[in-house]
């Protein structure tokens, strides 16, 4: 079995009530009652939490309430919000003294602290190109590679970034063995 750690869900809620306040009611109701539990409440940080329930199941119903199905759009929308929340503060200061290919390498340490099981690896990088993948991650779904995809680019913007392009090269949820990314940027 898959879990997610409580950091990596919170701001799926959060996203709801920013862009959505009116409807997060309509969330909560068309979610199961295991995944309405656990958007409901208080989401505890360092609590692993079952996946479909804590982090699919609730994607799933953010993309069909409010991006009409379009998996990449939602996915990498939040992913988006998540890492802009995660990352502001006092880590802001950490994103502008380092380097993005240091900022993928520090992704790559705490990635298995959200995910579990699981694994990122870079596999090659230079000034202004990196490529990283996912190695392990049970069964990985499009809206997950999507999901991260989003975090990666928002870290990366906010790391300095200019012209930044990821593209997915390879993908676990379409039957590859790991799912792979390439960023570039100017």
């Amino acid at each position: 079995m898959m879990y997610v750690k409580g950091t990596a869900i919170k701001s799926i809620p959060q996203f709801v009530k920013f862009y959505h306040p009116d409807k997060f009611a309509n969330f909560l109701d068309s979610l199961s009652e295991s995944s309405k539990q656990i958007m409901g409440e208080v989401i505890i940080i360092n609590y692993w939490y079952p996946i479909y329930e804590a982090y699919y199941f609730p994607l799933e119903a953010i993309r069909t309430l409010f991006f009409e199905g379009d998996t990449q759009k939602c996915a990498t929308n939040i992913g988006r919000f998540s890492a802009q929340t995660a990352l502001t503060g006092i880590y802001k200061i950490f994103l502008k003294l380092g380097s993005p290919n240091h900022i993928i390498q520090r992704a790559t340490k705490i990635f298995s602290t959200y995910f579990n099981p699981a694994h990122l690896v870079v596999v090659d990088h230079s000034h202004k190109n990196c490529v990283f993948r996912v190695t392990e991650f049970g069964k990985m779904q499009e809206i997950a590679e999507y999901n991260i995809l989003g975090w990666c680019e928002m870290a990366l913007e906010l790391s300095g970034c200019k012209n930044l392009k990821i593209q997915i090269l390879s993908s676990i949820s379409s039957g590859d063995p790991y799912t792979e990314y390439r960023a570039s940027w100017a």
